[in-house]
């Protein structure tokens, strides 16, 4: 990303992050693509609330970004086995977050699989989730009960500004998926 968008990412971010005072007694764990638009969303986050584990999703991490990622925030590794299984789910968050308020910030509905027992059994408390895509969404819904308050940002408008975003997460996974099978 070039200098100039980068530097309009950080005085957007910073508007809004001048509206919403930090606040010490929320964690969030943010599941995310880890592109190089990310760190400028990543220092928003972490003045608005403590960045308790950045994960970021497999496909689609740019090396250079996840080293500048991992020099301001813990990083942890994302599966999806990580989130399928409620006990598991349980005993990263008491790790990660045990005793504090938390916001899951999801990219994937992650998190639907286990909600349930992570409201119901966790030492903190889960405030909410933050969903940003159509299939997270979907995941979300199709739960006969949600057990916490979930903000779905799949289908706002606000998300049409990060269309452009999303095509070059399309180009940058296409070509890692690529790239290992083409021939020399």
């Amino acid at each position: 990303m070039e200098s100039p968008e980068k530097a309009r990412l950080d005085a957007f971010f910073r508007q809004i992050t001048e509206r919403f005072p930090a606040d010490d007694h929320v964690t969030t764990l943010i599941i995310t693509h880890l592109l190089s638009e990310r760190p400028a969303f990543l220092r928003a986050m972490a003045a608005t609330s403590t960045v308790g584990a950045v994960l970021p999703k497999p496909r689609s991490v740019d090396q250079s970004t996840l080293e500048q990622v991992r020099r301001a925030f813990t990083v942890h590794d994302l599966s999806p086995e990580l989130f399928a299984d409620p006990t598991r789910a349980l005993e990263y968050l008491e790790d990660t977050a045990g005793g504090r308020n938390v916001v899951l910030v999801d990219i994937g509905g992650y998190f639907a699989p286990c909600l349930d027992t992570l409201v119901e059994k966790f030492s903190g408390r889960v405030l909410g989730v933050v969903e940003d895509t159509e299939n997270g969404h979907q995941r979300y819904a199709a739960l006969d009960h949600l057990p916490c308050p979930v903000v779905s940002v799949a289908r706002s408008p606000l998300k049409d500004c990060e269309d452009h975003l999303v095509g070059r997460s399309i180009v940058f996974s296409t070509d890692a998926l690529v790239r290992p099978t083409a021939p020399s």
